[in-house]
C-alpha cells in the first residue's frame, strides 16, 4: 500500500522516495509512535520528510549561504577601512579586496549551479505529475477496454516519460532530491526527542 502511494507523494513534493525510506518509516513509526496506526503513521512520516526536503530545495544551500555571509562581513570591514591611510590598513584592504573577489566568483558559480538544479527539480516535479495522470489514463483505458490507447500509454508514452524523468533527475550536488532512511530518523528524533545518533546506530544494527 505504501509503495502504491509512493508515486503520488513523489509527484506532490517533487522528490524521490527511496524504498529503504519506506521500510524505515514502517519500522520506526511502529516502534516509536503509539498514538496512530499503520499505515497512516508511516505515511505521515514520509510526507513530513518529503516536505522537509522540498523546503531545503527552496532554501539557499548552507555552504553557499556561508560564502555569501563571509562576503558581507568582508565588505563591511573593507568599508570601515576605506579612509584609513596607514600601512596596516592599506595592506588589510588589499587582502579583503582579493578575498571578496575570490569568494564572489565562488558564489556566482555556485548560485548558477544551484538555480540550474532548482529548475531541473521543478521540471522533474511537473513531469512526475504528468506521469501520475498518464497512469490514471491507463487504468481508465483498461476499464473501457480501449486497448489501443492502453497499448500506446503502457509501451510508449509512459516508458518514454519515465526515461526522461530519470535523465533529468540525476546528478544533483547542490540540493537533495531524495528522501532517505536518515531523513525518516530526523523526523522521529524531532518528534520523540531521541538523539538522532542513537536512531542512526539502531538502523545500522538492523541492517
Amino acid at each position: 500500500m505504501l509503495r502504491g502511494r509512493k508515486a503520488n507523494l513523489e509527484a506532490h513534493h517533487g522528490v524521490r522516495i527511496s524504498d529503504n525510506a519506506i521500510v524505515s518509516a514502517v519500522v520506526q513509526s511502529d516502534r516509536y509512535i503509539s498514538d496512530r496506526f499503520l499505515p497512516d503513521k508511516a505515511l505521515d512520516l514520509i510526507d513530513e520528510a518529503a516536505a522537509s526536503i522540498r523546503l531545503q530545495q527552496e532554501s539557499k544551500p548552507e555552504h553557499l549561504e556561508k560564502i555569501d555571509r563571509s562576503i558581507i562581513i568582508s565588505r563591511i570591514e573593507l568599508e570601515s577601512l576605506r579612509n584609513e591611510q596607514d600601512p596596516a590598513s592599506m595592506e588589510r584592504r588589499k587582502k579583503l579586496e582579493k578575498k571578496i573577489e575570490e569568494e564572489q566568483k565562488q558564489s556566482d558559480l555556485l548560485t548558477k549551479k544551484w538555480q540550474e538544479e532548482r529548475d531541473r527539480l521543478r521540471t522533474t516535479k511537473e513531469k512526475k505529475q504528468q506521469l501520475v495522470q498518464l497512469e490514471k489514463q491507463l487504468e481508465e483505458a483498461f476499464r473501457k477496454a480501449d486497448y489501443q490507447t492502453a497499448s500506446r500509454l503502457q509501451y510508449k508514452t509512459i516508458p518514454d516519460l519515465k526515461k526522461e524523468i530519470e535523465q533529468i533527475s540525476t546528478g544533483f550536488t547542490m540540493i537533495s532530491d531524495s528522501v532517505l532512511e536518515a531523513d525518516i530518523s530526523r523526523i522521529i528524533s524531532r518528534r520523540t526527542g531521541i538523539p538522532l545518533e542513537n536512531l542512526l546506530i539502531g538502523e545500522k544494527r538492523n541492517c
